[in-house]
């Protein structure tokens, strides 16, 4: 049988429905919350390296809106069958992405920032009318939700979602951050005497990833991957609020690279790819 190559695929079911070739990275669940114990992980991993695949697998399986047994079936992570009656499709999940955050100014940068804000607001849109929730904490959200709400507003605007959410579920928020880095990256390519972006995105980024992460009491497994931590000024400042797991480090070593031996055996050596690599 010809294996299918889902090119482009970055969503975890998709790619799992659809029958198409997938590297098994799961153990990195178990390890993650078994073996390392940190409060917020930050992945500094180059691009194209698999980060937002990672981030939807792993929002596939904690997230308990969600019934994901047929997706891992087969997948290493079941082999930790307690692991997995505990965590599996058992925590909220908030999962964002700044990946189109780009703009040539910071006015319309904000505005895209806002605009991603309220397409997360739409994906819970029972939590606003929920007994359980603080009316204010609603108010806010439907400010966010129709791109109205004060600088204030966005900077506390994870961290109101999830307490939203926690007042919910009565559990901790698992929080899943993808390409924070790149609102600050296109801010300092852009950022001039005439253009003044960085520093008002930077306050803005900085504003979301402290209120979110900082001594959050609604906050479970904060994970962030980021492609530029470790090479760009723009992302700098960020970081020093997150712990960084390089990719080099030991316990995720087979996990977060994808060493030769391991590629050449995934290569179907009946075609010859494995030889053309060479």
């Amino acid at each position: 049988m010809d294996i299918r190559i889902g090119v482009g695929k970055s969503d975890f079911a998709v790619l799992r429905d659809s029958g198409s070739y997938y590297v098994d990275k799961t153990e990195i669940l178990y390890e993650l919350v078994h073996d390392t114990g940190n409060e917020v992980t930050l992945f500094t991993r180059p691009r194209r390296f698999g980060k937002t695949l990672m981030m939807s697998m792993m929002e596939c399986f904690f997230d308990i809106g969600k019934d994901s047994r047929g997706l891992f079936e087969g997948l290493k992570i079941t082999g930790h069958k307690e692991f997995c009656d505990k965590w599996m499709n058992k925590s909220p999940v908030l999962f964002i992405s700044f990946k189109d955050i780009e703009a040539e100014n910071f006015h319309d940068a904000y505005a895209m920032l806002k605009a991603r804000l309220a397409d997360i607001c739409k994906k819970f849109p029972g939590l606003p009318g929920d007994g359980k929730v603080n009316k204010f904490d609603s108010e806010t959200f439907t400010r966010l939700e129709g791109q109205e709400g004060n600088t204030a507003d966005v900077k506390n605007a994870l961290k109101t979602i999830m307490r939203m959410m926690h007042a919910v579920y009565g559990k901790k928020v698992i929080l899943l951050i993808d390409e924070y880095d790149v609102p600050l990256a296109r801010a300092s390519e852009k950022d001039s005497a005439g253009n003044p972006f960085y520093s008002p995105m930077l306050d803005v980024v900085r504003g979301i990833m402290g209120t979110s992460l900082k001594d959050n009491e609604y906050l479970d497994l904060p994970l962030s991957p980021d492609a530029c931590a470790l090479q760009r000024k723009a992302c700098l400042p960020v970081p020093t609020i997150l712990p960084p797991i390089p990719c080099w480090m030991k316990i995720f070593l087979n996990i977060l690279v994808f060493p030769e031996r391991k590629w050449r055996h995934c290569l179907p050596q009946r075609t010859g790819a494995a030889r053309h690599l060479s």
